[in-house]
């Protein structure tokens, strides 16, 4: 799901018109000695943290880091270091606000000199490297510290809060948040739809009037979805191809079909998932990771993606990253599972499942954990365990199939092992690895908690706990909600509605349907296929099959029928058995409503 801080992140990777050809220095990689090395040699440390995709870090390349004059300062006084953002989620999380590219100056002791968002021009370059070479004086702040909540229940001024930037930054013009960049944001999606659904005021206007102006940001050709527009009316899109916009996208266009039954929304779902299919899926069942904007330096986005298919067959197609990550299949995973849910697509469904064998088969840690990519720069990293994790937990609503969710017990186990922070929510890196020469540095000493990690953590952790009856699940979402709900941190940070998904699901129960009937009877497989086209994203969806043995939380007792039945529960009261696939919905609905209280985010 895309990071909220894309707000600042995409204001600085932007096209320009072409590049300056030049030799760009050659560049270490990320190491566990990088600081030993800095204090030995007594030199400032300069990294360079870049995408792909990104064209303003393909001109840092060939101008700034060409430029004569600024290769001397380096090789003088710095120990150049270039990272991948995609390939290590530890270094791109701590520094993505800063944009890519991101230049961060650290001290021989690691401590932080400067950080820069951006392109960097020559000179402003030089004199950035020259001065900071000869004072050493540190520009930039020690990082803020939050104070966990003192409950896991999100306070009432919190909440407001959240919710009044949500509908303050709402652009009434052009749909979208914020008077700059427009994209879709999974999250806030999830949470308009959710309250379009309920039937609150206003939000089915602001989810229709989005979701259609982001139908500009399409690719009318291939398929898939541009990375942003940089004009607010959705009309200026920037051409980079980036796996979580991709999934992001697919979900809240299945969402809003669900929600609204409009096809246009389950026809944009599609002509993504086709892109994905086309171009970016490895021939053993896994997905790549980015496509760039541009063909070279001559020929731009802008330029490639006007044409049509023909007109781009006379082009070498802009570079797709091949690398394979756990956590972008996961992405993908999930996304196909909410489009297979409302629409009953098996090809999808096996494309998902095809998807996750291959990440289990390549890409499994023991213990029930991932690994990120082939062979990582550290980690192991919250982002591939938890979003496999909770892919797995998407395949069990989709399937009924037990062993998905054995998987995503063994995920959570893994980070509840590795993840869980002290002062409330779950690292990005694992906190049981041995400490490195890196790690011992000033600026790396604080675990770096990602929001959007912890959002999905909380409700993940949470939907387990229902789902098992685990208590320590439960601790564990609350773990979370300390950290999200802490007011410090919403202060600084309140346009994030996936706090408030997460506060909601917390507080009640989840929307629980059960299947009473063998597997191979057709008429409980009419009634489980119904009921995953409920339109609400926090469920509680099982399938009962007798001869598997008990429920793994056996809550409920379920009468003897001589056919099968599906069964709404809530409140420690259950509906009367539904044996009519097409009533099934309704009937869910009518129940919920009546039996479900409003406890939404109770007051601590």
């Amino acid at each position: 799901m895309p990071s909220l801080i894309r707000f600042l992140v995409i204001a600085f990777c932007v096209a320009m018109p072409g590049y300056v050809a030049a030799q760009a220095p050659t560049w270490k990689g990320w190491s566990p000695s990088l600081f030993e090395q800095a204090k030995k040699e007594d030199r400032l440390v300069i990294l360079d943290v870049e995408a792909v995709w990104c064209h303003w870090c393909h001109v840092m390349h060939e101008t700034t880091y060409a430029n004569p004059e600024v290769q001397t300062i380096l090789s003088e006084h710095y120990i150049t270091v270039r990272v991948d953002q995609d390939s290590n989620p530890e270094i791109s999380h701590r520094y993505e606000e800063y944009g890519w590219p991101a230049t961060i100056i650290f001290a021989p002791d690691g401590s932080e000199l400067a950080k820069r968002r951006g392109y960097i021009e020559p000179a402003e370059m030089k004199e950035l490297l020259t001065s900071l070479a000869k004072t050493r004086k540190a520009e930039v702040e020690k990082p803020t510290r939050y104070a966990p909540a003192s409950s896991p229940l999100l306070a009432a001024k919190e909440r407001k809060r959240i919710e009044t930037v949500y509908a303050e930054i709402y652009d009434k013009k052009y749909g979208g948040w914020g008077s700059m960049h427009k994209f879709l944001s999974a999250d806030v999606m999830e949470y308009t739809l959710r309250k379009a659904l309920e039937g609150k005021a206003g939000f089915r206007e602001k989810a229709n009037q989005t979701l259609n102006a982001s139908f500009n940001l399409l690719d009318p050709v291939w398929g898939g979805v541009y990375q942003y527009s940089d004009e607010v009316d959705w009309r200026s899109p920037h051409f980079e191809k980036i796996m979580e916009v991709q999934t992001d996208y697919i979900e809240s266009y299945a969402l809003a079909y669900a929600t609204f039954d409009d096809v246009a929304y389950k026809d944009a779902a599609y002509s993504i998932v086709g892109y994905l299919e086309r171009f970016m899926k490895d021939s053993g069942g896994a997905f790549y990771t980015s496509q760039d904007a541009d063909v070279d330096e001559k020929i731009s986005g802008k330029m490639f993606y006007r044409k049509d298919e023909a007109g781009r067959a006379q082009y070498t197609a802009p570079t797709i990253d091949k690398h394979i990550y756990a956590r972008e299949n996961a992405w993908v995973i999930r996304a196909f599972t909410y489009l297979y849910n409302i629409t009953g697509d098996k090809a999808l469904l096996d494309s998902a499942m095809r998807a996750a064998d291959w990440v289990m088969k390549n890409r499994s840690l023991e213990g029930g954990g991932f690994r990120h990519g082939e062979s990582d720069n550290g980690g192991p990293f919250l982002g591939d365990t938890l979003f496999m994790g909770d892919a797995f937990l998407h395949l069990y609503r989709s399937t009924g199939d037990r062993k998905w969710l054995e998987r995503a017990l063994a995920a959570a186990h893994f980070i509840q092992d590795h993840f869980l922070y002290k002062d409330g929510g779950f690292a990005t890196s694992s906190l049981k690895q041995p400490v490195t020469g890196n790690q011992q540095a000033l600026a790396f000493k604080d675990p770096v908690r990602k929001p959007e990690e912890n959002i999905t953590a909380t409700r993940f952790f949470n939907l387990l706990s229902h789902i098992t009856g685990d208590k320590t699940y439960r601790a564990s979402a609350e773990h979370g909600m300390r950290f999200l709900a802490s007011p410090g941190f919403i202060a600084d940070s309140p346009f994030r509605p996936g706090i408030l998904l997460a506060a909601e699901e917390i507080a009640n129960p989840p929307v629980h349907i059960t299947i009473v009937g063998a597997k191979d009877d057709e008429a409980a497989q009419t009634l489980y296929n119904a009921a995953l086209r409920y339109p609400g994203t926090y469920t509680r969806i099982e399938w009962w099959d007798k001869k598997e043995g008990p429920m793994p939380n056996v809550d409920v007792s379920y009468p003897e029928l001589p056919t099968a039945a599906a069964f709404a529960c809530a409140n420690g009261q259950c509906s009367l058995p539904i044996t009519d696939a097409t009533k099934l919905l309704p009937k869910v609905g009518q129940f919920m409503g009546a039996a479900k209280p409003n406890k939404e985010n109770r007051k601590p």
